[in-house]
């Protein structure tokens, strides 16, 4: 489903506030309805900004930045983000930066942008094809015409049909790629292989 993940923040925001959620409903916890409405709300936002997030490997960037003999803070002031703090964070995997500083990211640190993700990060699917394009979900959508939700569910092999030529083309010249390695990035997200119909 589109919202997995969405339920655990759902009852992780509710655990922190006291609050727990009787299934069956009644009048006993009718009262909880706005609060659920506004978790959702709140747990989506947290969903739907982990989908834009670059899957990047702590290590490779600690060691990336080490190697070319930078501070966090210079880094930080280089690809022009708030503070050493926030690359601190990204070095010890407790928050990732979003798809669009990792081009800035493997530019100051004079490597391909493919070396500081996570080597198992979606192998070589759709998703990480976008994010070595440093393009977030609504860049992809809005280069290609075609609705966020569609970029999510190719992203997760979801995808009903197969997409026009013409996408597929669009979706290449998006990303910087051929249309064979869109279809075979679509094929590997599909869990399909080398498979393509």
């Amino acid at each position: 489903m589109w919202w997995n993940g969405l339920p655990d923040l759902l009852a992780l925001d509710l655990a922190c506030s006291g609050l727990t959620f009787d299934h069956d409903g009644g009048e006993e916890t009718a009262h909880l309805l706005p609060r659920l409405a506004e978790g959702y709300s709140r747990a989506f936002r947290v969903w739907a900004m982990r989908s834009e997030e670059a899957a990047l490997d702590p290590q490779a960037l600690r060691a990336a930045r080490v190697r070319v003999g930078l501070t966090q803070h210079e880094l930080a002031r280089l690809i022009g983000v708030a503070g050493g703090e926030r690359v601190s964070r990204w070095e010890l995997g407790t928050s990732a930066p979003r798809t669009s500083v990792l081009p800035r990211l493997a530019t100051a640190l004079g490597v391909p942008p493919g070396d500081l993700l996570a080597p198992n990060s979606d192998e070589h699917g759709l998703r990480r094809m976008r994010v070595l394009a440093g393009l977030t979900p609504r860049q992809l959508a809005d280069l290609v015409h075609v609705s966020v939700a569609n970029v999510q569910r190719w992203e997760a092999g979801r995808a009903k049909r197969t997409p026009s030529v013409k996408v597929l083309e669009q979706l290449a010249s998006a990303m910087g790629s051929n249309v064979g390695d869109v279809q075979r990035a679509f094929a590997r997200s599909r869990g399909m292989g080398e498979h393509w119909e």
